[in-house]
């Protein structure tokens, strides 16, 4: 090859050498678009004002002393002091703002503006005019544009100063005294001339946890946060900072408190009644007054305790498998194996119990409304001393998880105790072990209800049929009469059968051993025994009589000590049957 020929190659090689580094460098430049300030010659210390336009509301940010910033504009005849380290936030968002050049001008001119924030600033030397528009482009992202006029500056990367401005606009510009998401309220407390009390979030549910621990209406306790939420400042009432504090000689009349997290400090409310008889309120965490000229608004009429369950205890009666009743009277027990089985007694005897005595108790034991909160209960135990007079514990023993499953629900335990008690001068009074409140109870439910002595005034063989007595012995004195069943020759069983199946107990007099010897029930002159198939059992029980010829007529039920007074009208056939009794027995 000629010299010649080498120097146009070398000449052609440094040409292509030279245009792959240029196009590699132009690669470059465009993976690395040049970014810069938004506003470069924003200074925030040389910053004076802010004055910032949506729509027809207008907000002012002042310097005042080369640190404070107040606030004024709709809605704020007069200047409010500002919080300083939003104001921080803010001015750094603007300062260090960063541009990019943005989708294009073509695609900008095409783009669809969704909302527009006017910003006037104005420093030492003279003020400036932009405006941030939101704008939703054609492929469906959004952009902030920053506009001088009708120019084009750039468009935000971060659009956090946008957004710190339209929160600022949206925290002074709310009418809304507790503008919050009631939703995202985990806690508030309450306070009023009815007293004082807080709630927060357990779990899944609102409870009381001041001044006792209990459960609430959670219906309730979410529309009352709605309502408060939604509380507007009256359009006709001054506000600003002109208002006299309320603690400067005023009378509390509410306030509110509400946490959105853990970790963050709390909304307030202070509703004031000023010795002139004007009502004021403070809010925006003292910030911001407003006065009532209509008084104290309906919605913050609320006692702190309205938010207490409107019953003492909710249920379903098909997950009920037993109740339990104790008192200084004794015992008193009702089982039933599944939700679909039969009731039986248990306690102080073994019968069929009546499903009408049942249903009826558990639907009383459902609707025993609460009227009030008395206070807190010293000793969360008492349910287990049942010794004093006019006192009860009612245990609900629920069904096991799978029987739940197939109603719905499950219960936090197997079992609620649940105490009883009258008192002067609240009349009845209730609790539940599992909460430390006594509650007044309506009592005319619970007169329904009766205590153990007048819940067994029912049938003493419960809802026994003759066609379920296998067995019958009646001892008087030394003679007796015996019957089997199978027997036909015994005419004389018919009517003791039948006396069983109605006998009743005006009341019961409990467990008293004195009590069997003082009425002779430890040598009496009247035993029957009987004896019950049922379908899951057979069961025996005895029935003893002394004083057959005195009023009232007394018998034990079993040898439990178990002591009640007979029916008089039910005393006065057993004797008939006595009177017949010679003929009929054996020695």
């Amino acid at each position: 090859m000629s010299r010649s020929g080498n120097i146009l190659l070398f000449l052609l090689a440094v040409a292509l050498f030279g245009a792959f580094f240029w196009l590699d460098s132009g690669f470059e430049a465009r993976e690395e678009p040049t970014r810069t300030r938004l506003l470069p010659d924003f200074v925030q210390e040389e910053i004076q004002g802010i004055e910032v336009r949506v729509e027809d509301r207008l907000l002012r940010f002042q310097r005042y002393g080369g640190r404070e910033w107040r606030v004024s504009g709709t809605g704020l005849p007069t200047r409010v002091l500002a919080d300083a380290a939003r104001m921080d936030r803010l001015m750094d968002g603007l300062e260090f703002a960063q541009a990019d050049p943005g989708p294009g001008a073509m695609q900008a001119e095409q783009a669809i503006s969704v909302s527009s924030i006017g910003l006037r600033m104005e420093g030492l030397t003279g003020s400036r005019e932009f405006t941030l528009e939101l704008h939703r482009l054609l492929d469906g992202s959004e952009a902030v544009y920053l506009t001088d006029g009708h120019t084009v500056r750039g468009w935000l990367r971060d659009p956090e100063p946008a957004n710190l401005l339209m929160g600022e606009v949206e925290a002074w510009m709310d009418p809304r005294l507790l503008p919050v998401d009631p939703v995202r309220v985990v806690r508030f407390g309450l306070e009023n001339q009815e007293g004082r009390a807080e709630l927060a979030i357990r779990g899944r549910e609102w409870r009381y946890i001041q001044p006792v621990i209990a459960r609430a209406r959670q219906e309730h306790v979410a529309a009352f946060l709605e309502r408060l939420s939604e509380l507007k400042a009256p359009e006709t009432g001054m506000s600003g900072t002109s208002a006299p504090r309320g603690a400067g000689g005023g009378t509390l009349l509410f306030r509110a408190l509400l946490w959105t997290d853990a970790f963050s400090g709390a909304r307030e409310l202070h509703v004031y009644e000023s010795p002139g008889g004007e009502v004021w309120g403070d809010y925006d965490n003292g910030r911001r007054r407003v006065r009532f000229p209509d008084g104290l608004p309906d919605e913050l009429r609320t006692d702190p305790m309205s938010f207490v369950p409107e019953h003492l205890v909710q249920f379903q009666s098909a997950a009920v498998l037993g109740i339990q009743f104790r008192s200084a009277e004794g015992g008193w027990l009702v089982q039933r194996a599944t939700p679909d089985a039969a009731w039986r007694v248990e306690s102080p005897y073994q019968a069929p119990a009546e499903m009408e005595v049942v249903r009826d108790i558990l639907d009383v034991m459902g609707r025993l409304k609460v009227m009030r909160v008395i206070g807190s209960r010293s000793n969360p135990q008492a349910a287990e001393e049942n010794s004093r007079p006019g006192h009860i514990m009612i245990r609900l023993m629920f069904a096991h998880k799978q029987a739940w499953d197939a109603i719905g629900g499950a219960p936090a335990e197997p079992t609620l105790d649940i105490e009883l008690e009258r008192l002067q001068p609240d009349g009845l009074v209730g609790a539940r072990q599992d909460e430390g409140v006594l509650y007044a109870l309506d009592s005319d439910l619970v007169d329904d209800l009766g205590w153990p002595s007048e819940l067994l005034r029912e049938r003493l063989v419960h809802g026994a049929a003759i066609e379920a007595f296998s067995a019958l012995h009646v001892r008087r004195e030394d003679k007796r009469l015996d019957w089997q069943e199978g027997d036909s020759s015994a005419a004389w069983v018919t009517p003791w059968l039948q006396f069983l199946t109605e006998v009743r107990a005006v009341r019961y007099l409990g467990r008293d051993p004195q009590r069997v010897s003082e009425y002779g029930l430890n040598q009496p002159e009247l035993e029957i025994d009987w004896t019950l198939r049922l379908e899951d059992a057979v069961i025996t029980h005895r029935l003893v009589f002394s004083g057959l010829n005195a009023a009232p007529l007394y018998g034990m039920l079993d040898e439990s000590g178990w002591v009640f007074e007979l029916d008089p009208d039910e005393a006065q056939a057993l004797r008939l049957l006595i009177q017949q009794f010679p003929s009929q027995a054996k020695e």
